[in-house]
């Protein structure tokens, strides 16, 4: 086996210092190429975001944002309703008047649809002022419906048109859960009563025999509840959607005030006429 010498193992020793160096330098171009890569990236990410961003900001400056103290049920409708209208309108492809157009049609809709939704509420809160009383030949159905919408009562649905424009409806159920209490009638000794009272003395005594008048109360109200729960079984589609057909709707248009006269009674009967069968 051959020996080293001082002068061999010098050498291998530089030789070997050398490939080191070679590595180190390897990997610090590697570092540096990688590390401006990704500063690269980073530069690329920001520009993009700030695009974004910019283009973000000029499709919300396009549509209008709902303003006031709305209820829980528009804010949220609209929750879901505007960003929806914001998406078609960024997902619209090309840049010719057919696009322009369609982006038009989807903010002008998106726009007519939050008028809709802001004047509907002015009228929510108008038959809401305590001070405001129902107009002669007011429809006694149509009260029904605007003391539900007083007490929260009703959802509010966006349906589209022919032309696929949008418009936000009040849906209110058609039937509520009776109360007794509101189902009066006189006893057999003249005495005002109402069915509350009424069956509590048929659980104390089951034998107990109705008047005439107390009879009458008793079947309107059980009626009424056999009415509501039919309501309560139909009133959800299959997907969850409201039933249409167990809501009465009103849009911005047609909805109904209280101090309405005669002649607008007579419109909102028709109104509940050709949209509810009962």
């Amino acid at each position: 086996m051959a020996g080293f010498g001082k002068a061999d193992i010098g050498l291998i020793k530089a030789t070997a210092g050398a490939e080191q160096s070679k590595f180190v330098d390897s990997n610090l171009m590697t570092g540096m190429a990688v590390s401006g890569l990704v500063d690269e990236l980073n530069k690329k990410a920001e520009i993009q975001a700030g695009i974004q961003a910019s283009i973000k900001k000029d499709i919300d400056d396009k549509f209008n944002a709902p303003t006031g103290n709305l209820s829980k049920q528009f804010t949220d409708n609209l929750a879901k309703f505007l960003p929806g209208e914001k998406n078609k309108y960024a997902n619209v492809t090309g840049s010719g008047v057919v696009a322009q157009n369609e982006q038009n049609n989807i903010i002008n809709g998106s726009n007519n649809y939050m008028a809709g939704v802001s004047s509907i509420w002015a009228k929510i809160q108008d038959n809401a002022d305590p001070r405001v009383s129902n107009g002669p030949g007011h429809d006694p159905k149509t009260s029904q419906y605007l003391d539900q919408i007083d007490a929260d009562d009703y959802e509010v649905v966006t349906t589209y048109n022919s032309k696929g424009e949008p418009q936000a409806n009040v849906a209110v159920p058609l039937y509520v859960k009776p109360k007794g209490s509101e189902f009066t009638f006189t006893d057999a000794q003249g005495a005002a009563g109402n069915v509350d009272d009424l069956m509590a003395k048929l659980n104390q005594d089951p034998n107990y025999e109705m008047s005439d008048d107390e009879q009458k109360a008793y079947d309107a109200y059980n009626a009424a509840d056999v009415k509501f729960n039919d309501w309560v079984a139909n009133s959800r589609l299959e997907n969850g959607d409201i039933n249409p057909a167990m809501y009465q709707y009103y849009n911005d248009t047609t909805f109904p005030l209280r101090e309405a006269n005669s002649d607008q009674a007579g419109q909102e009967v028709a109104i509940y006429n050709e949209n509810v069968s009962l």
